[in-house]
């Protein structure tokens, strides 16, 4: 949320002062089972001003003067099968985008990584001998985040998962 807000003073020779000042807050998620929580907001904003005038400026809020609720579809990253990399991503050629159709998206990409394939690395087929080279008996797909932070592995590498879209959000993972 975002909040324009007038404040005004007044100078020692009586002469009425206005000035204009900005403030959001953090983005709120909201679902169907979750509120918007109201008082956070508020005590977001509150905070906001009394930071803003916390330097002595002597100003008193006199009104707001626009006051603007941000609403986004909210599309949460997740793992699944294989979906289709947009052309410009293509065209780089600096990704392997394994085509499965199974829930093992994460063992493939691992795989890429560590046995790259001269022809077709976007096959599984290719990756399908290989797969027992990985010990994860102990993962359930799809994939969660939790098991991502507390796999170890004797081998040392970096993951990095990039979402496309409208943002581009990058996550980069070290195991």
């Amino acid at each position: 949320m975002q909040a324009d807000a007038e404040f005004t003073r007044e100078t020692l020779t009586g002469q009425q002062v206005r000035v204009t000042a900005y403030f959001s807050t953090v983005p709120a998620e909201v679902t169907a089972t979750r509120d918007l929580d109201l008082a956070t907001v508020a005590a977001q904003l509150s905070s906001a001003v009394d930071n803003w005038n916390s330097r002595g400026s002597g100003f008193v809020l006199d009104r707001i003067t626009k006051f603007m609720i941000c609403i986004t579809i909210f599309r949460p990253m997740h793992r699944s099968s294989y979906s289709e990399a947009p052309e410009y991503i293509k065209n780089k050629q600096c990704i392997i985008n394994v085509k499965n159709d199974d829930q093992k998206c994460f063992i493939w990409s691992v795989l890429a990584a560590l046995y790259p394939q001269k022809v077709h690395p976007d096959r599984v087929t290719k990756y399908e001998p290989i797969e027992r080279t990985l010990n994860v008996q102990d993962l359930k797909f799809s994939l969660r985040s939790k098991y991502q932070s507390s796999r170890k592995t004797t081998r040392r590498f970096r993951l990095i998962f990039i979402h496309w879209g409208r943002q581009r959000v990058k996550f980069v993972l070290n195991i």
